[in-house]
């Protein structure tokens, strides 16, 4: 059973309700105009009201946004032995702990962070215990004439909050451990009245209430307040009353208005709630943490880390001219490996190959391929292979004899001992094209190599092209979450979804594959995982551990990833928004490195042997050198991160225990990627300007944004222990190394 109700703004109608329970009502913005109790309150922006069990009440008019949370009876009554009216006052001193606990509920709620639920109930047993330490309580009317006595008052007031559930003598009888007959007897002394009529008096009151203040069938009153039938209820009422149900409505029912309130989006929401959180230790009650031990024991499982070959995607050739995208090509080749650069097709690409001249000259002075010359000296110096795209725009003739002008000058140029570390990449061709491109390039290099584009739910002549020749080497297909999300309508379902699809992807493509009996090695080029649709939320959204999860998903799956260079290249070449939204860049703008780059980093870094996997940690290496990684990858809407203002979902505590090392001391070097430690965007935001950012600032951006590194020494006598902090989408690298004795 479900023990809460969060609600934002949902009232149907100007309606009475009555509370089951405990009910905050907290106003996030603007006023709530309401009766409580028929007493009129007015409620401004950052107040709340708290409703004790059977407390009634009627909105009347709202401008502006309000949450309401309800607590179950059912969860009070197991968790208080005697549930009582608290009484709290708008300047009490616990009223700020209260909105910061609301607040957090709120957020959680619309978010959906990994164990929402869990945060969820602990903050509720926070808040009881709150509500029961400092909250005074109010004075309740038993109904008693005088001289009461305690097991009656156990009595009324368990029948005042369960009056709704089936009430019989003997239930009461048991749970005061008295006989039906004395019980019985001691209402009608001290109450005046028999113990049915008292049960029916309670029942009757809210009936009058439904019947005056809601549009409710006859059998929905009957049924929620504790009738079998509407017939039972229409004896008992007209008995006790001289009327029928209908006619009291008749004489006394108020009408009822519709309100209608607007719709605002959850990040709206979050960004109303997020002011009246506390980060602040010194509280009434701490914050829970959601804290894990994890306990490792090493084991010969044989199983391996494969590490991934690397194509940066660069856009146009000439681009390889730049001295920013030459530094970080040789970064990225030192940092994380490099095999290939993938161009766009170098015939269909402007000012790159210069055209032929008129000249009286014998042979031309002018070099048509200067440029193209630069490009490949750069990547033979750096040993960085060329991915040709094909994709052309002209008719065949002339497309073929200029890239036959090209290739000729590309194998003549090259010295005898160089390999010509050229591919080419297959996107969109027909048969027929591919054949006369294939021949052709095969003049000039016999054993070129091709990687050809699957789309498996359109596959077209990509197949007979993977079955027809031997050069194809590699099948290239994308995968991108945000693909399969409409982040303005979907639900968390779909969210769920999507946080596999990039693993569901890959095997439909094996299985593809090998329902055709072809074995390819696969190339994962474009890809991505969830981001949102804008600039704004693919930077707000840290998802270094994400992409880590994926790594590990697919590290025997595929053999090579790609990425784009630098968000300046990806964007210009970009048609829109949503291809942008594709591919992982590896670099910011001026060389500022992204956390894509850090975690592809990170796990360059990994030992091969695995010695322990479960869940979000993996330990590497072996005993006497190993790594262990930990890491959080949170799925959820990239819309409603705010990390900004919301730190108090991560304080993810993590206790390490690795279990029967060799006795020693041993070096620890501590790696952290996190939205603290490597989170480019959140830096450069805070030192954004309307005029730009100086030379100055982008110097330091660059030199603060990267992963934390701490080198300490241990000494272990049989086990290792650690502690860290795990923040949301974090990774943490942990190198152990035993000296040498």
């Amino acid at each position: 059973m479900k023990h809460y109700q969060i609600r934002f703004n949902q009232h149907t109608d100007n309606a009475l309700t009555k509370t089951k329970g405990l009910s905050f009502l907290f106003v996030l913005n603007g006023t709530l105009e309401c009766s409580i109790n028929k007493q009129h309150h007015h409620i401004n922006s950052g107040d709340i009201i708290l409703l004790n069990h059977d407390d009634t009440l009627l909105i009347n008019h709202i401008s502006g946004n309000y949450m309401q949370f309800d607590i179950s009876p059912q969860l009070l009554d197991n968790v208080i032995d005697n549930p009582a009216a608290f009484d709290l006052q708008p300047n009490h001193n616990t009223v700020p702990i209260i909105k910061n606990a609301l607040a957090k509920i709120g957020i959680v709620y619309l978010r959906k962070s990994q164990y929402y639920k869990l945060f969820i109930e602990q903050e509720i047993m926070s808040l009881l215990m709150l509500l029961i330490k400092y909250v005074p309580k109010k004075q309740q009317d038993m109904r008693f004439t005088s001289d009461h006595d305690v097991r009656l008052e156990r009595v009324c007031r368990f029948i005042e909050r369960h009056y709704a559930q089936p009430i019989t003598l003997q239930d009461m009888a048991d749970f005061v451990e008295l006989s039906p007959a004395y019980l019985s007897k001691l209402f009608t002394r001290k109450m005046n009245m028999g113990f049915n009529q008292f049960v029916n008096d309670v029942r009757l009151e809210h009936v009058m209430q439904d019947l005056i203040h809601t549009d409710d069938t006859m059998i929905d009153i009957a049924l929620q307040n504790g009738f079998t039938n509407a017939a039972l209820l229409s004896r008992t009422f007209k008995k006790q009353t001289g009327s029928s149900p209908s006619e009291y409505r008749k004489q006394h029912q108020q009408p009822v208005t519709r309100i209608t309130t607007h719709n605002i989006s959850k990040r709206e929401l979050i960004i109303r709630l997020s002011p009246f959180v506390i980060n602040d230790e010194r509280q009434f009650i701490e914050t829970p943490e959601i804290g894990r031990n994890i306990d490792i024991t090493f084991s010969n499982n044989h199983d391996m880390i494969h590490h991934f070959n690397h194509i940066i995607q660069v856009g146009d050739m000439d681009a390889l001219l730049s001295e920013q995208v030459q530094q970080q090509l040789i970064t990225c080749q030192k940092e994380i490996g490099i095999t290939h650069v993938l161009v766009k097709d170098v015939i269909e690409s402007p000012n790159l190959i210069s055209e032929e001249v008129s000249t009286d000259e014998r042979i031309s002075n002018l070099q048509r391929y200067n440029k193209v010359d630069a490009c490949l000296d750069f990547l033979t110096r750096h040993n960085i292979g060329l991915i040709l795209t094909i994709n052309p725009i002209q008719d065949d003739e002339t497309y073929i004899k200029h890239l036959s002008d090209f290739l000729k000058h590309v194998t003549m140029r090259m010295d005898a001992h160089e390999d010509i570390n050229i591919k080419l990449y297959v996107k969109y061709l027909n048969m027929k094209r591919y054949k006369q491109i294939i021949q052709r390039v095969s003049i000039f290099i016999p054993n070129i190599k091709v990687l050809v584009h699957l789309n498996v739910d359109a596959p077209g002549d990509t197949m007979d092209m993977i079955q027809y020749d031997e050069h194809i080497e590699q099948v290239v297909f994308d995968a991108n979450q945000n693909d399969i999300i409409n982040y303005e309508a979907t639900d968390d379902a779909v969210f769920e979804h999507a946080k596999h699809h990039i693993v569901d992807k890959t095997k439909k493509v094996q299985a593809f594959l090998a329902h055709h009996r072809i074995q390819k090695s696969l190339v994962l080029l474009n890809w991505n995982t969830l981001t949102g649709d804008t600039h704004l939320t693919n930077g707000e959204y840290f998802r270094g551990g994400i992409i880590f999860e994926q790594f590990l998903q697919l590290n025997k799956m595929i053999g090579t990833i790609g990425y784009w260079l630098n968000y300046d290249l990806h964007t210009h070449h970009a048609i829109n928004e949503k291809e942008y939204m594709n591919s992982i860049e590896l670099f910011h703008q001026y060389n500022g490195k992204r956390p894509a780059f850090f975690t592809s980093h990170l796990f360059k870094k990994l030992l091969p042997n695995i010695l322990y996997h479960f869940e979000n940690c993996i330990v590497v290496g072996a005993p006497h050198h190993f790594q262990i990684i930990v890491y959080d990858a949170e799925h959820f809407n990239p819309y409603l991160t705010l990390n900004t203002v919301l730190p108090f979902l991560d304080n993810k505590e993590v206790t390490l225990k690795v279990n029967d090392l060799l006795p020693g001391t041993y070096r620890i070097k501590h790696y952290t990627l996190d939205k603290e430690h490597g989170a480019l965007y959140q830096v450069w935001q805070s030192y954004n300007t309307q005029s730009g950012i100086d030379a100055e600032s982008i110097e330091y951006i660059n030199r603060v944004s990267y992963p934390e590194l701490r080198v300490s020494d241990q000494t272990v006598q049989k086990d290792f222990e650690y502690n860290l902090k795990l923040l949301t989408n974090a990774i943490h690298l942990i190198d152990v190394k035993r000296y040498i004795e």
